[in-house]
């Protein structure tokens, strides 16, 4: 129930222009403002997300296989199944909504990577969805 009202909170704050503003200002506020001094820890991090993804998954399946441990092999395929469920979601919800990236909405943001797929939902958030169907 609770994510059925958090979901139709953010559905009615993102029509509102208020949001809109918000999200913008934030976002250049991020990108405009930043230390370019981790600029390479930050792609790094972008870089390393499906990786760890796929990585954490597996080698709890490995471990639990070589031990006899059925609880963390169980533990592993549903972090694994999260992972693959989420990102089924979050890439039929970012076509869906189809926005763009803010570098091609706003000439002012500074683009640090090509980015490849429409911008919302993040796919960097879309690991805390699978985690909340864990829970």
């Amino acid at each position: 129930m609770k994510t059925i009202l958090l979901f139709l909170a953010i559905i009615s704050l993102s029509n509102s222009t208020d949001a809109q503003n918000f999200d913008i200002d934030l976002l250049r506020k991020i990108n405009i403002e930043r230390n370019s001094n981790f600029d390479a820890s930050y792609l790094f991090i972008t870089n390393s997300t499906v990786p760890f993804s796929l990585g954490v998954p597996v080698v709890m399946l490995t471990v639990g296989l070589l031990k006899k441990d059925s609880l963390l092999t169980q533990n592993s395929l549903m972090v694994g199944g999260a992972f693959v469920s989420s990102t089924i979601i979050t890439v039929a919800m970012k076509w869906g909504f189809n926005r763009d990236r803010p570098f091609t909405t706003y000439p002012d943001i500074v683009k640090l990577t090509g980015g490849g797929s429409p911008s919302f939902p993040s796919g960097h958030t879309y690991s805390q969805l699978g985690t909340i169907w864990l829970r």
